[in-house]
């Protein structure tokens, strides 16, 4: 993703708001690529852990049937381990994803990331 991008994402995290959140909600949504999914969630993690959460366990169901960024490789442009940081990373992340995933079924390849991401970051 173009970092100026990401940057923008974050900063109308940081403004906060329900504008804010409007915009990060729709840059999380299916129409946008991969990267930009991961980067909006993130940052909407910050201000709406729940939703972000949410959100996020919706995508990485859908994970194998994603459009891809034409600008890296498709493993890479569907790596969600970035996302999994960032969630695990907030207050109440953790349990938040853990919440989110009960009875969830999710595609082979994102629940090895995802337990792999879980068990690099030392938590249990």
């Amino acid at each position: 993703m173009i970092p100026q991008r990401q940057s923008a994402l974050e900063a109308i995290a940081e403004i906060g708001g329900p504008e804010a959140t409007k915009l990060l909600v729709t840059h999380a949504g299916p129409k946008e690529y991969w990267p930009v999914r991961v980067t909006s969630l993130a940052a909407l993690s910050a201000s709406d852990l729940k939703l972000a959460t949410a959100m996020s366990v919706e995508m990485l169901q859908e994970l194998d049937r994603l459009p891809i960024s034409s600008e890296k490789s498709e493993v890479s442009a569907r790596d969600p381990s970035p996302l999994i940081n960032a969630l695990l990373q907030r207050k109440g992340g953790p349990e938040e994803l853990a919440a989110a995933l009960a009875n969830k079924k999710l595609p082979p390849d994102a629940a090895k990331i995802a337990l792999r991401t879980l068990d690099a970051s030392g938590r249990q």
